[in-house]
């Protein structure tokens, strides 16, 4: 089961997926768990409209987390990732970054718990956190840098990258 489908709502029986505001249901591209040495910190699922990822489309990113950590702690490895990966920004801007992140994040975050983010039609990054919005990145440089942490081919884990894409192999 992907994990869209906590966050999705029953009708009748029948799952029905969040359309994020393309209007179109998102539905699973792919899946993986990321792991850092032996430790499982959370499930990855990529949705996107009708099942089929575009970049320059909406999407979500939904982590589903394994293991408590520190919301302040995601932010500052988001921020470390962005820079490792060398998002084309000024100087500064990830540091700014970093510390909206931290703010939107939860401070702790549980077993269980689920994050989400959005990547909306007008460039504009949403996150949820256990389905309730949290918080909202309006610079569309924001969304493409975030979302290479697991998306570019350089990110540090490719075989995620590989399943969230829905590569076979």
């Amino acid at each position: 089961m992907g994990c869209w489908l906590v966050i999705g709502g029953f009708m009748a029986g029948v799952m029905v997926a969040p359309t994020w505001g393309s209007g179109v249901h998102h539905r699973p591209v792919g899946q993986g768990r990321y792991t850092w040495g032996p430790f499982a910190l959370y499930d990855a699922t990529l949705a996107a409209p009708g099942g089929v990822f575009s970049a320059d489309r909406d999407f979500t990113l939904t982590l589903t987390y394994l293991r408590g950590l520190s919301g302040q702690r995601i932010a500052a490895a988001s921020a470390d990732e962005m820079r490792r990966l060398e998002c084309a920004v000024p100087q500064g801007q990830i540091s700014a970054w970093e510390k909206d992140l931290t703010g939107i994040y939860p401070p702790v975050l549980e077993k269980g718990d689920i994050l989400t983010g959005v990547m909306l039609p007008d460039g504009k990054t949403r996150f949820l956190h256990n389905g309730t919005v949290v918080g909202e990145m309006a610079d569309p440089h924001f969304g493409a840098c975030f979302f290479d942490i697991w998306l570019s081919e350089n990110t540090r884990d490719p075989a995620l990258r590989r399943a969230l894409l829905g590569y076979k192999n």
